[in-house]
């Protein structure tokens, strides 16, 4: 008996199933159910793959990398694949900023990539012809709220807002418009242009300390940032986006 080893059983110093069980329970409190059940199918698909690993700081980046290659072997698309690493990359992100655990994140190499944004140019002309063919006045205040730096919406889904700011867009062949994409192209290009084309008439407006005198193209180069609330309920404002004479 004295000479007898007794094998004794290391217990996982991360173990899956306790971090796991946490996280998706975080999901389900702040997302829902969807999230959920998003996130737990291809998590567990994933932990499914290594059965003898039972502590998440044994898991590296190579261990991810035969993940991808195992499931791409197995028929699934390159798309499938990605949005299954991105559950794992974000269930390892969970873990080292909202669980504090001395972690690298063993998938941070397949965060997908985000395309460049191209700046649009959105002429005075171009911003009136869009608002004339919106077919719903829910979509034309929601895209002239945009001019005013308002962003909220009311008794009204993103979804709806969003499919009728693309239609109009494409009526007005710009079909590059998206809410995105037109709350970008207002900010840097429509507030820059109407106050160039428009100086002598709205220069008290926007600029009620600005010497009459000055040169509008070399002097306003970029719109006040504190001036929304201002021009929101000025008629020359009013008159100006929306084309009323």
């Amino acid at each position: 008996m004295g000479g007898e080893r007794k094998h004794i059983r290391t217990r996982p110093k991360y173990p899956i199933d306790k971090y796991l069980g946490r996280y998706q329970s975080w999901l389900l409190t702040l997302y829902g159910s969807r999230s959920f059940w998003y996130n737990a199918t291809h998590l567990e698909r994933f932990f499914a793959r290594f059965p003898k690993t039972t502590s998440l700081d044994e898991f590296t980046i190579a261990d991810v990398s035969d993940y991808k290659i195992w499931r791409l072997r197995e028929g699934a698309n390159v798309g499938t694949v990605q949005i299954e690493l991105n559950a794992v990359r974000h269930f390892w992100s969970w873990m080292i900023e909202q669980a504090n655990l001395p972690f690298t994140n063993p998938a941070e190499r397949y965060k997908p990539s985000t395309p460049a944004v191209t700046k649009r140019d959105l002429k005075l002309e171009d911003f009136r012809r869009l608002l004339s063919k919106c077919d719903d006045n829910r979509v034309r205040n929601f895209i002239l709220g945009l001019v005013q730096g308002e962003n909220r919406l009311s008794g009204t889904s993103w979804a709806v807002i969003g499919r009728g700011v693309k239609r109009a867009g494409l009526a007005a062949e710009l079909p590059w418009i998206t809410i995105p994409a037109l709350r970008s192209a207002i900010r840097s290009c429509l507030w820059r242009e109407i106050i160039r084309a428009n100086y002598d008439k709205l220069c008290d407006t926007f600029l009620p300390e600005a010497k009459l005198n000055s040169s509008p193209l070399a002097d306003i180069e970029i719109t006040p940032a504190d001036e929304w609330s201002t021009i929101s309920y000025r008629d020359e404002y009013h008159s100006l986006i929306g084309g009323v004479q």
